[in-house]
């Protein structure tokens, strides 16, 4: 069976409806994944402690935002995307392991 880039946009949604679902039936301020995201690249109104190299985190976020949206928008190579989206795999997975 080949692989199919749509199974991705379904795993990643279905991710975001679990945490987004979870964050609502909690109802606790800051646990939506954009206030948690903002927290992780050290965007100040979110962050919940000092943040290292939080410049280069939101970098990040802003050029996987651009590079998804010109893939997106104008069907530029997936390559940009990729690099971006694991950088920011990373930077979201050091956020989730500092909070454990």
């Amino acid at each position: 069976m080949p692989f199919n880039p749509e199974y991705v946009w379904g795993a990643w949604l279905l991710l975001f409806l679990i945490y987004e679902v979870g964050a609502a039936l909690s109802k606790r301020r800051g646990d939506t994944l954009s206030e948690n995201v903002g927290d992780w690249v050290g965007v100040k109104k979110w962050q919940r402690g000092e943040r290292r190299f939080s410049l280069l985190r939101r970098f990040i976020l802003l050029a996987f935002m651009v590079s998804l949206t010109a893939h997106l928008v104008w069907g530029t190579t997936v390559v940009p995307v990729i690099v971006f989206g694991a950088l920011l795999g990373v930077v979201i997975a050091l956020g989730i392991l500092k909070e454990k």
